[in-house]
């Protein structure tokens, strides 16, 4: 088991915390993983883009290893959010697997 983010673009307001339960999959599974709890963004926040979607990132202690979408494969993960109130900008949040490095920043738009 680990706990892990569930983000998915049909669902932009709003992502999963949960409990990997089930399977060995490290992903998030309707059904049989816990959901902690489901946050919804401020009004007017949304999910524009992800790395891989759905997006499902798993931490798994006691090593603190991460996986994205069940696997180690990808080493990056980002999500691009976007805000009604600034038409120019985004928000960047992007998280390395392999440091576990996270980083939010402000961009221009494309």
């Amino acid at each position: 088991g680990g706990f892990g983010l569930y983000l998915e673009t049909g669902q932009n307001d709003r992502y999963i915390l949960f409990r990997d339960d089930g399977s060995s999959s490290n992903s998030y599974e309707s059904g049989t993983d816990t959901v902690l709890a489901t946050i919804v963004l401020p009004d007017g926040i949304t999910i524009n883009s992800l790395t891989a979607n759905p997006l499902s990132i798993v931490f798994k202690p006691p090593k603190a290893a991460i996986y994205l979408n069940g696997a180690q494969a990808l080493n990056n993960a980002t999500v691009i959010l976007y805000s009604k109130k600034v038409a120019d900008k985004q928000a960047a949040v992007s998280l390395n697997r392999i440091t576990g490095r996270i980083l939010a920043e402000l961009q221009n738009r494309p």
